[in-house]
Protein backbone atom coordinates (compact mmCIF):
# COMPACT_ATOMS: atom_id res chain seq x y z
CA UNK A 1 0.00 0.00 0.00
CA UNK A 2 1.42 3.31 -0.98
CA UNK A 3 0.51 5.90 1.15
CA UNK A 4 -1.32 9.22 -0.93
CA UNK A 5 0.99 12.63 -1.16
CA UNK A 6 0.49 15.44 1.07
CA UNK A 7 1.37 18.64 1.30
CA UNK A 8 1.18 19.19 5.43
CA UNK A 9 4.90 20.97 5.91
CA UNK A 10 5.19 18.76 9.09
CA UNK A 11 5.05 15.62 7.52
CA UNK A 12 6.89 13.87 4.65
CA UNK A 13 6.31 13.46 0.99
CA UNK A 14 3.78 10.70 1.39
CA UNK A 15 2.33 11.70 5.53
CA UNK A 16 5.10 9.85 7.06
CA UNK A 17 6.58 11.30 10.42
CA UNK A 18 10.01 11.59 10.68
CA UNK A 19 11.58 8.82 12.40
CA UNK A 20 9.09 6.64 12.47
CA UNK A 21 7.83 3.58 10.06
CA UNK A 22 4.65 3.30 8.52
CA UNK A 23 2.20 1.83 10.33
CA UNK A 24 0.52 0.11 7.24
CA UNK A 25 3.43 -1.76 5.96
CA UNK A 26 5.98 -2.14 8.87
CA UNK A 27 5.79 -2.89 12.40
CA UNK A 28 6.65 0.24 14.76
CA UNK A 29 9.91 1.24 15.08
CA UNK A 30 11.92 -0.28 18.29
CA UNK A 31 11.45 2.35 21.22
CA UNK A 32 14.34 3.73 23.00
CA UNK A 33 14.24 3.11 26.43
CA UNK A 34 12.70 6.36 28.98
CA UNK A 35 11.46 6.71 32.25
CA UNK A 36 8.42 8.33 33.79
CA UNK A 37 10.94 10.77 34.93
CA UNK A 38 11.94 11.95 31.57
CA UNK A 39 8.54 12.06 30.72
CA UNK A 40 7.65 14.81 32.59
CA UNK A 41 10.88 16.73 32.83
CA UNK A 42 10.72 16.96 29.16
CA UNK A 43 6.62 18.10 28.92
CA UNK A 44 7.38 20.15 31.55
CA UNK A 45 10.44 21.93 29.62
CA UNK A 46 8.28 21.91 26.41
CA UNK A 47 5.11 23.48 28.60
CA UNK A 48 7.02 26.41 30.41
CA UNK A 49 8.61 27.20 26.89
CA UNK A 50 5.19 28.42 25.46
CA UNK A 51 2.93 28.33 29.28
CA UNK A 52 0.14 30.76 27.65
CA UNK A 53 -0.16 29.38 24.51
CA UNK A 54 -0.39 26.03 25.26
CA UNK A 55 -2.46 26.08 28.50
CA UNK A 56 -4.58 28.48 27.13
CA UNK A 57 -5.46 26.28 24.18
CA UNK A 58 -6.28 23.17 25.98
CA UNK A 59 -8.43 25.10 28.67
CA UNK A 60 -10.18 26.48 25.78
CA UNK A 61 -11.05 22.66 24.77
CA UNK A 62 -12.08 21.76 28.51
CA UNK A 63 -14.11 24.54 28.81
CA UNK A 64 -15.93 23.88 25.15
CA UNK A 65 -16.56 20.22 26.56
CA UNK A 66 -18.26 21.74 30.01
CA UNK A 67 -20.11 23.67 28.20
CA UNK A 68 -21.78 21.05 26.21
CA UNK A 69 -22.35 19.05 28.94
CA UNK A 70 -24.05 22.05 31.24
CA UNK A 71 -26.67 21.92 27.60
CA UNK A 72 -26.92 18.94 28.06
CA UNK A 73 -27.62 19.05 31.50
CA UNK A 74 -30.01 21.90 31.58
CA UNK A 75 -32.00 20.46 28.69
CA UNK A 76 -32.77 17.02 30.81
CA UNK A 77 -33.11 19.20 33.76
CA UNK A 78 -36.02 21.34 32.74
CA UNK A 79 -38.68 22.07 36.08
CA UNK A 80 -41.65 22.92 33.81
CA UNK A 81 -41.61 19.38 32.23
CA UNK A 82 -43.54 16.97 33.92
CA UNK A 83 -41.74 13.20 33.91
CA UNK A 84 -39.10 11.67 32.17
CA UNK A 85 -38.69 12.67 28.21
CA UNK A 86 -37.91 9.32 25.94
CA UNK A 87 -35.46 7.37 25.48
CA UNK A 88 -35.24 7.71 22.06
CA UNK A 89 -35.32 12.08 22.65
CA UNK A 90 -32.79 11.81 25.05
CA UNK A 91 -30.63 10.17 22.56
CA UNK A 92 -30.87 12.44 19.62
CA UNK A 93 -30.09 15.31 22.16
CA UNK A 94 -26.95 13.18 23.70
CA UNK A 95 -25.83 12.29 20.11
CA UNK A 96 -24.67 15.46 18.99
CA UNK A 97 -23.15 16.51 22.41
CA UNK A 98 -21.16 13.11 22.50
CA UNK A 99 -20.02 13.59 18.63
CA UNK A 100 -18.91 17.36 19.55
CA UNK A 101 -17.40 16.40 22.62
CA UNK A 102 -15.11 13.36 21.17
CA UNK A 103 -14.22 16.04 18.68
CA UNK A 104 -13.16 18.27 20.27
CA UNK A 105 -10.75 15.85 22.85
CA UNK A 106 -9.44 14.64 19.35
CA UNK A 107 -8.38 17.90 18.48
CA UNK A 108 -6.86 18.37 21.83
CA UNK A 109 -5.00 15.49 21.20
CA UNK A 110 -4.37 16.91 17.80
CA UNK A 111 -2.87 19.65 19.54
CA UNK A 112 -0.91 18.29 22.25
CA UNK A 113 1.05 15.82 20.08
CA UNK A 114 2.22 18.86 17.64
CA UNK A 115 3.24 20.87 20.48
CA UNK A 116 5.29 17.81 22.33
CA UNK A 117 6.94 16.90 18.82
CA UNK A 118 8.00 20.49 17.85
CA UNK A 119 5.47 20.50 14.66
CA UNK A 120 3.40 23.42 14.07
CA UNK A 121 0.94 23.55 16.92
CA UNK A 122 -2.15 26.09 16.04
CA UNK A 123 -5.44 26.86 17.86
CA UNK A 124 -7.63 25.34 15.31
CA UNK A 125 -6.29 22.39 16.22
CA UNK A 126 -9.28 21.54 18.35
CA UNK A 127 -11.23 21.50 14.78
CA UNK A 128 -9.15 20.04 12.45
CA UNK A 129 -10.28 16.62 13.05
CA UNK A 130 -13.38 16.82 11.13
CA UNK A 131 -11.29 15.43 7.93
CA UNK A 132 -11.84 12.07 10.05
CA UNK A 133 -14.45 12.24 12.17
CA UNK A 134 -16.17 9.22 11.11
CA UNK A 135 -12.68 7.47 12.23
CA UNK A 136 -12.70 8.99 15.13
CA UNK A 137 -16.29 8.38 16.31
CA UNK A 138 -16.17 4.36 15.46
CA UNK A 139 -12.97 3.78 17.42
CA UNK A 140 -14.24 5.86 20.15
CA UNK A 141 -17.55 3.75 20.10
CA UNK A 142 -15.17 0.40 19.38
CA UNK A 143 -13.22 1.72 22.99
CA UNK A 144 -16.41 2.10 24.95
CA UNK A 145 -17.54 -1.29 23.76
CA UNK A 146 -14.22 -3.26 24.98
CA UNK A 147 -14.08 -0.80 28.19
CA UNK A 148 -17.84 -0.94 28.91
CA UNK A 149 -17.59 -5.15 28.17
CA UNK A 150 -14.86 -5.65 30.48
CA UNK A 151 -16.56 -3.75 33.38
CA UNK A 152 -19.52 -5.79 32.59
CA UNK A 153 -17.53 -9.23 32.51
CA UNK A 154 -16.15 -8.39 36.25
CA UNK A 155 -19.40 -6.81 37.87
CA UNK A 156 -21.27 -10.43 36.32
CA UNK A 157 -17.97 -12.19 37.51
CA UNK A 158 -17.90 -10.73 40.70
CA UNK A 159 -21.69 -12.17 41.74
CA UNK A 160 -21.45 -15.14 40.33
CA UNK A 161 -18.90 -15.70 42.71
CA UNK A 162 -21.09 -14.16 45.27
CA UNK A 163 -23.56 -16.91 44.43
CA UNK A 164 -20.32 -19.63 45.02
CA UNK A 165 -18.32 -18.28 47.49
CA UNK A 166 -20.47 -15.49 49.45
CA UNK A 167 -18.82 -12.11 51.25
CA UNK A 168 -14.90 -12.78 49.69
CA UNK A 169 -16.70 -11.94 45.86
CA UNK A 170 -16.32 -8.36 46.26
CA UNK A 171 -12.47 -8.93 47.66
CA UNK A 172 -11.51 -11.26 44.63
CA UNK A 173 -13.49 -8.72 42.70
CA UNK A 174 -11.78 -5.47 43.86
CA UNK A 175 -8.39 -6.93 43.71
CA UNK A 176 -8.88 -9.33 40.13
CA UNK A 177 -11.13 -6.67 38.35
CA UNK A 178 -9.68 -3.47 39.05
CA UNK A 179 -6.28 -4.53 37.69
CA UNK A 180 -7.74 -6.06 34.69
CA UNK A 181 -10.39 -2.77 34.49
CA UNK A 182 -7.21 -0.72 33.86
CA UNK A 183 -4.90 -2.78 32.18
CA UNK A 184 -7.36 -2.58 29.00
CA UNK A 185 -7.57 0.53 29.29
CA UNK A 186 -3.68 1.50 29.50
CA UNK A 187 -3.24 -0.71 26.65
CA UNK A 188 -6.23 1.05 24.48
CA UNK A 189 -5.45 4.27 25.91
CA UNK A 190 -3.15 5.32 22.18
CA UNK A 191 -5.70 5.22 20.32
CA UNK A 192 -6.74 9.04 19.75
CA UNK A 193 -3.12 9.58 19.43
CA UNK A 194 -2.74 7.34 16.60
CA UNK A 195 -6.19 8.60 15.05
CA UNK A 196 -5.03 11.66 14.81
CA UNK A 197 -1.35 11.69 14.05
CA UNK A 198 -1.08 8.73 11.79
CA UNK A 199 -4.60 8.84 10.77
CA UNK A 200 -4.87 5.13 11.34
CA UNK A 201 -8.45 3.18 10.66
CA UNK A 202 -11.04 2.97 14.27
CA UNK A 203 -9.53 -1.15 14.79
CA UNK A 204 -6.18 -0.52 14.06
CA UNK A 205 -5.55 2.00 15.79
CA UNK A 206 -6.98 -0.15 19.03
CA UNK A 207 -4.79 -3.05 17.63
CA UNK A 208 -1.79 -0.50 17.12
CA UNK A 209 -1.91 0.81 20.62
CA UNK A 210 -2.55 -2.55 22.28
CA UNK A 211 0.79 -3.43 20.18
CA UNK A 212 2.68 -0.47 21.84
CA UNK A 213 1.93 -0.48 25.15
CA UNK A 214 3.12 -4.07 25.65
CA UNK A 215 5.42 -3.58 28.49
CA UNK A 216 4.87 -0.20 29.11
CA UNK A 217 1.39 -0.51 30.97
CA UNK A 218 3.00 -0.02 34.33
CA UNK A 219 4.96 3.46 33.43
CA UNK A 220 2.01 4.75 32.11
CA UNK A 221 0.07 3.79 35.39
CA UNK A 222 3.31 5.40 37.13
CA UNK A 223 2.56 8.63 34.77
CA UNK A 224 -1.31 8.51 35.40
CA UNK A 225 -0.68 8.25 39.13
CA UNK A 226 2.02 11.05 39.55
CA UNK A 227 -0.30 13.23 37.27
CA UNK A 228 -2.72 12.94 39.75
CA UNK A 229 -0.95 13.59 42.41
CA UNK A 230 0.70 16.93 40.69
CA UNK A 231 -2.77 18.05 39.77
CA UNK A 232 -4.30 17.57 43.62
CA UNK A 233 -1.39 19.41 44.90
CA UNK A 234 -2.21 21.99 42.00
CA UNK A 235 -5.92 22.47 43.07
CA UNK A 236 -4.66 22.75 46.47
CA UNK A 237 -2.82 25.96 46.03
CA UNK A 238 -5.25 28.20 46.08
CA UNK A 239 -7.20 26.40 43.14
CA UNK A 240 -4.66 28.59 40.93
CA UNK A 241 -2.01 26.09 40.59
CA UNK A 242 -4.42 23.31 38.44
CA UNK A 243 -4.56 26.30 35.61
CA UNK A 244 -1.00 25.14 34.75
CA UNK A 245 -0.54 21.43 35.85
CA UNK A 246 -3.53 19.56 33.93
CA UNK A 247 -1.70 21.07 30.81
CA UNK A 248 1.22 19.95 32.28
CA UNK A 249 -0.65 15.97 32.19
CA UNK A 250 -1.69 16.61 28.59
CA UNK A 251 1.36 16.87 27.15
CA UNK A 252 2.93 14.58 29.09
CA UNK A 253 0.87 12.02 27.67
CA UNK A 254 1.73 13.14 24.31
CA UNK A 255 5.71 12.87 25.06
CA UNK A 256 4.61 8.97 26.52
CA UNK A 257 3.36 8.40 22.80
CA UNK A 258 5.96 10.00 21.05
CA UNK A 259 8.73 8.04 23.19
CA UNK A 260 6.44 5.17 22.47
CA UNK A 261 6.23 5.60 18.91
CA UNK A 262 10.37 6.39 18.13
CA UNK A 263 9.24 9.76 17.21
CA UNK A 264 11.57 12.63 18.44
CA UNK A 265 10.24 15.01 21.21
CA UNK A 266 10.53 19.14 21.21
CA UNK A 267 13.76 19.77 23.09
CA UNK A 268 12.90 23.86 23.54
CA UNK A 269 16.03 25.08 25.07
CA UNK A 270 18.19 22.58 23.42
CA UNK A 271 19.43 20.77 26.52
CA UNK A 272 19.63 17.63 24.79
CA UNK A 273 22.10 18.59 22.07
CA UNK A 274 23.95 20.52 24.66
CA UNK A 275 24.42 17.38 26.85
CA UNK A 276 25.26 15.65 23.79
CA UNK A 277 27.87 18.19 22.51
CA UNK A 278 29.52 18.01 26.24
CA UNK A 279 30.23 14.35 26.54
CA UNK A 280 31.08 14.15 23.28
CA UNK A 281 33.58 16.97 23.74
CA UNK A 282 34.36 14.23 27.10
CA UNK A 283 34.74 11.19 24.68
Amino acid sequence: MVPEETNDPDRGQHGEIPGMSDYDDHQPKPRGEFTVGDVLSRSWEILRSDTFRIAGTIWAGIALITFVLIFQAAIFDDPNRRGQPPVLAQLLVALPGWCIIALVIAGMHLFVVNVASGRKARFGDLSRCRKFAGTILIADLLFGLVAGGTQWIVIFGTLILGELIGPFALMIGIFAGIPLLYAVYFSLSQFQFLVVDRETKPLQSLQLSWELMRGHRLEYLYLNLICGVINIVGFLACGFGILITLPLQFVSFAVFYLALTGQPVADPYGWSQRTAEKLHGQA
